[in-house]
């Protein structure tokens, strides 16, 4: 991630022509270090206008949703969830899907779970239940443990009898939730 931002900096320097497809690789590389507050950084630069015009698409604002979630600011994730979701709408009626919303929803629902908003985290997994968003095993692992702070046993039963009925394997349910709750 560093060796991607000081490329960055030197083309900024030599008033090089950068487009988001660079900058989300940039981007992509802070991610991939696990470098939250680098990602933001650049966001920050890419709304000021530092590389012109440039608007972000959408797995721009997933990174950021990413972002906004492992640093625990589960509102604004879920936030700019609601517009990420918007334009991935739009995309989806032009045939594109960018990336798996429901992978954003799980990072939200995380967020909230680790920050004691367990509450918060069952509303958006029942938001994601009624837009019929197929959920993946970070999402339902973060929403049993929202179930577990929140003492809601039959709730949780009620989920892994969801998954079971989705063709979720309780082997990858067990191993994600023992990930999920050790990292």
């Amino acid at each position: 991630a560093e060796q991607a931002c000081l490329l960055l900096e030197d083309m900024l320097a030599k008033q090089v022509p950068v487009d988001i497809i660079l900058l989300n690789t940039v981007l992509e590389a802070c991610e991939a270090s696990a470098e939250w507050e680098r990602c933001l950084n650049v966001l920050a630069l890419i709304r000021a206008g530092t590389f012109g015009k440039l608007l972000p698409n959408v797995s721009t604002f997933g990174m950021e949703v990413r972002a906004l979630a492992r640093l625990g600011n589960w509102k604004e994730a879920a936030d700019l969830l609601q517009k990420v979701e918007i334009i991935h709408e739009s995309k989806k009626r032009e045939g594109r899907r960018d990336f798996c919303i429901a992978n954003l929803y799980g990072e939200c629902i995380a967020a909230c779970d680790k920050s004691g908003e367990w509450k918060q985290g069952l509303r958006l997994w029942d938001l994601m239940h009624a837009k019929s968003i197929r959920p993946d095993l970070l999402t339902l692992c973060a929403t049993l443990s929202a179930c577990e702070q929140g003492g809601l046993w039959v709730r949780a039963m009620q989920l892994l009898e969801q998954a079971r009925a989705m063709n979720m394997n309780h082997q990858d349910i067990t191993r994600e939730s023992l990930k999920y709750r050790l990292g």
